[in-house]
């Protein structure tokens, strides 16, 4: 009884080193239990998007292909559009010869003819 009662009036005189320790360690492991129970963040996918990287790959593909094909399909189209040209170019030219050669003898009739050719040409 005698331990007890001595053990009482040390707490009663020094019962506040008695809590700070307890304090600190108390917070301490509340802070610890804080961070270990802490909630970890999952990702939850959709049962429509399972599978959506296969088909957005594929779908990545052909639309690749589609527009080399229609790469190839536009310069084969600016190539005939080219040569259609071309021919055009020769066909006046030939046309504007002949013209001039006719008018040889008139010049004033000449000149206007080539003023027009070339207001043509220029657009």
């Amino acid at each position: 009884m005698i331990v007890l009662r001595n053990i009482w009036e040390w707490l009663k005189k020094y019962w506040r080193w008695l809590l700070f320790p307890v304090g600190i360690i108390s917070s301490i492991i509340v802070f610890l239990l804080g961070r270990s129970s802490k909630q970890t963040t999952t990702q939850v996918v959709s049962p429509a998007l399972v599978g959506a990287e296969e088909v957005k790959a594929k779908a990545g593909l052909l639309a690749e292909q589609q527009a080399m094909e229609a790469d190839l399909k536009r310069q084969q189209q600016l190539q005939a559009l080219e040569q259609e040209h071309a021919d055009l170019l020769k066909k006046l030219d030939n046309k504007q010869r002949s013209r001039v050669t006719e008018l040889l003898d008139d010049p004033e009739a000449l000149n206007a003819y080539l003023l027009q050719v070339s207001q043509d040409i220029r657009g």
